[in-house]
């Protein structure tokens, strides 16, 4: 991979070149030496062929292009990135807000089973103890498992809160 001090050299050297795009024209064969000399490379047959002219001619357009695609894809790649993070920490957000809500609802639960104990046992005493469930006034007995209260008028049905009726 090329490093951000790689691509900004060959930048300069872009920048520095005769401006493109480049022609070929081909005026006869180049022969070892002169092309050791203008592009200090060596060919194994000591000729240049037509197809490495081709090549350094495109070089000054083509460069160009590839470092901009290079931009254009690095900073695609920290969008990616950035928008990964995010999502990421959403993520991870979610996932504690989940858990903080599993744990306070397991608690309201809990909550709820003791105050609904508790809302019996209370029941249980004032009905145990003759009181109305509105408004404590005592209450007496109309009928079988049906009492009612002197004070409300409250009628209070002792099958609905656990009691049952005795057996003859």
């Amino acid at each position: 991979m090329l490093t951000e001090e790689q691509i900004t050299e060959i930048r300069e050297r872009v920048s520095a070149a005769t401006p493109g795009p480049w022609e070929v024209d081909m005026w006869g064969d180049f022969d070892k030496e002169t092309i050791e000399v203008i592009c200090g490379c060596a060919f194994k047959d000591g000729k240049i062929t037509e197809d490495d002219v081709y090549f350094i001619v495109r070089a000054r357009t083509d460069i160009p292009l590839l470092l901009d695609e290079i931009t254009r894809l690095t900073d695609e790649v920290e969008r990616l990135q950035t928008l990964y993070d995010v999502a990421a920490v959403e993520r991870a957000l979610n996932g504690k807000e989940v858990t903080m809500l599993t744990k306070r609802n397991n608690q309201l639960l809990a909550d709820s089973v003791k105050a609904r104990s508790e809302v019996s046992r209370l029941t249980k005493l004032l009905l145990n103890a003759g009181r109305c469930l509105r408004c404590s006034a005592t209450t007496i007995v109309r009928e079988q498992m049906i009492r009612e209260c002197l004070e409300c008028g409250t009628k209070i049905d002792l099958r609905k809160h656990g009691y049952e009726e005795p057996k003859l």
